[in-house]
């Protein structure tokens, strides 16, 4: 009996070691960029895999927590997520602030985080401005939190209340580039293997890998092996792209207007190399403006096919400013404000504008009503080189045109625009073929803009937009599809006109008043109040009866 009591001690302090129940991991995203993790590496955060996180400014995403502050947290915008994966099932809390963005506005593993979600409990507290959701037997495996819509995120917590369990080997995908033939190998201790071709992420109820499979070229082929849950999780996901030997790859297409250039190439998996001397090429990653006229030349190319025919285009210079036009260069200097100041939230909302006693007063750029401010020091606060662009050899901080909203260029009195240049970058890798949909009033479409696809976010481009001759403010408006992140530049002139003359006669019994006259060498526009005009042909005759005061200009 002894020995059986020993070895049943034994035994249970085998179990106990692997038994997980309480361990715990935790990350804060607190006051702008502070993040507290504990153990590290546990989670990861980003705009996508690979690509940087984005943060609320001015306190925009907050609240308090646990008694402690959570200021300018992770902005949840659409490619945004934070991932980790469990070996155990858990308990996972999440924070959302609701301090601008009421209601359940996350995803976790994709659906839609509320009190619907199973094993979901909400509390909602609108003096601390936050929703906690703690969602209780989680199972083992990668798991995501995405946006409904923009909001952010504070705070995640797990907690291991199951056992740990051994995380299976990532299966490996094999690729006969010859054939399009697909092998996945197998996995020890796996119960099966599961795959797609569409593009998603594989699960246990996804088709199960028996056999090879054939494919065509560009497929995503994705494959995860199934744990029992009991003692092994789910792998990670493996992920491979057919790109078959003995394809040609496509003839690039050049798109040319205004001086700027655009090149695609329909052929899956291709890079496009682009020369301006049909011998010397390099990689094309976003559109590139010309001031002179060139010939521009392109190709197509890939591992293992061949090299598409070489495209060309003749390509005119960006349309030249008028004869004796100035620049104006709209925006921050890196570093210092220089001669630029942020406007209070007036009539024109958020924005910047010349100081007082500079070249630049009477200009401003400022974001119309309803906006959250024009400027997010996440994206060009620091002054690196990665958040400012040169121009002429001095460095200015980019400001973000957030997704579907319009920016306005105030141009000062008696000031022509008749160009408009965006030195910019899109801020992620665009999905439309039209960002800026609206510039000085003209819709913007594929025949009229540059379509700014590129192969990599942040890129940076330059836009041409010859708006003719403007002398009122300049309407600049994103189409949504994905942020702009840009500084604006103006080529003006300026118009000294006359002032005009006021001549009042002598009273006349006939019209019993007195006769005022009003010339002007240029248009004339004639006031009562001082602030409505009309415009007049000059000489402007009439008869005051009544005591009148006249404006003119």
């Amino acid at each position: 009996m002894k020995k059986v009591f020993t070895l049943l001690t034994l035994l249970l302090c085998v179990c106990s070691g692997a038994w997980a129940s309480g361990e715990e991991f935790f990350i804060k995203f607190q006051n702008s960029k502070s993040i507290t993790e504990s153990p590290s590496g546990y989670f990861t955060y980003n705009k996508g895999e690979g690509t940087a996180v984005s943060w609320s400014s001015k306190g925009k995403h907050s609240c308090t927590y646990g008694g402690e502050s959570y200021s300018d947290v992770i902005k949840m915008e659409g490619a945004t997520q934070c991932y980790f994966t469990t070996t155990a099932e858990a308990t996972v809390t999440i924070v959302q602030t609701t301090s601008n963005a009421t209601g359940d506005k996350l995803k976790f593993d994709g659906s839609n985080l509320n009190a619907d979600l199973a094993n979901t409990t909400v509390t909602v507290d609108a003096t601390n401005k936050y929703n906690e959701y703690v969602i209780t037997g989680v199972a083992s495996g990668k798991h995501t939190i995405t946006r409904q819509s923009e909001t952010g995120l504070a705070y995640v917590k797990v907690v291991y209340t199951g056992t740990t369990l051994t995380q299976l080997s990532a299966p490996e995908i094999s690729i006969n580039s010859s054939t399009g033939e697909v092998s996945i190998g197998a996995v020890t201790n796996a119960t099966k293997i599961t795959y797609t071709t569409d593009g998603t992420d594989p699960t246990a109820e996804s088709t199960e890998y028996t056999v090879p499979f054939t494919v065509v070229d560009g497929t995503t082929v994705k494959a995860i092996a199934i744990g029992d849950n009991d003692n092994y999780a789910n792998s990670n996901i493996s992920e491979k792209v057919v790109y078959l030997a003995g394809v040609t790859v496509a003839t690039p297409v050049i798109t040319a207007i205004n001086g700027t250039i655009n090149i695609t190439c329909n052929t899956l998996g291709a890079t496009v190399k682009y020369s301006l001397d049909g011998s010397t090429y390099t990689d094309f990653t976003n559109p590139v403006t010309f001031f002179t006229a060139t010939t521009v030349y392109a190709k197509g190319v890939r591992e293992g096919a061949t090299d598409s025919e070489v495209a060309s285009q003749e390509v005119d210079a960006a349309p030249a400013a008028a004869a004796g036009s100035s620049t104006k260069i709209l925006g921050f200097v890196t570093p210092g404000n220089n001669n630029w100041e942020y406007m209070s939230a007036d009539s024109k909302n958020y924005g910047i504008k010349g100081k007082t006693g500079t070249d630049e007063e009477g200009w401003s750029l400022w974001i119309s009503p309803n906006g959250d401010g024009i400027y997010d020091k996440a994206i060009s606060g620091d002054g690196s080189a990665n958040n400012t662009y040169s121009i002429g050899g001095t460095a200015y901080q980019y400001i973000k045109n957030s997704n579907g909203r319009q920016f306005n260029i105030g141009v000062p009195e008696g000031y022509t625009v008749n160009r408009l240049t965006i030195y910019g970058f899109n801020n992620g890798t665009p999905t439309s073929t039209s960002l800026w949909s609206d510039v000085a009033g003209t819709t913007q479409t594929a025949e009229t803009e540059i379509p700014l696809m590129a192969t990599a976010g942040n890129a940076p481009y330059v836009r041409v937009f010859p708006i003719g001759d403007v002398t009122e403010d300049i309407s600049l408006t994103n189409n949504g599809a994905i942020q702009q992140c840009f500084i604006a530049v103006v080529d003006y002139s300026t118009s000294t006109c006359s002032k005009p003359t006021i001549t009042v006669g002598d009273f006349t019994f006939a019209d019993k008043g007195y006769p005022v006259t009003i010339t002007s060498n240029d248009n004339l526009l004639v006031s009562t109040d001082g602030t409505t005009y009309t415009q007049q042909t000059s000489p402007y005759n009439t008869t005051v009866t009544a005591t009148t005061t006249f404006y003119a200009k």
